[in-house]
């Protein structure tokens, strides 16, 4: 499957803490992450 062609911005709510919890680290660096695409 081709996850790079699927738009999961309809299916995953990128506003909320991820479900487990990412690490300190991780969780930082996906905020920014999503920050810059505009998700959060």
């Amino acid at each position: 499957m081709r996850y790079d062609l699927s738009d999961y911005t309809m299916v995953i709510d990128y506003s909320k803490n991820p479900e487990p919890p990412l690490s300190e680290v991780n969780a930082v660096w996906a905020d920014a992450w999503l920050r810059e695409k505009g998700l959060r």
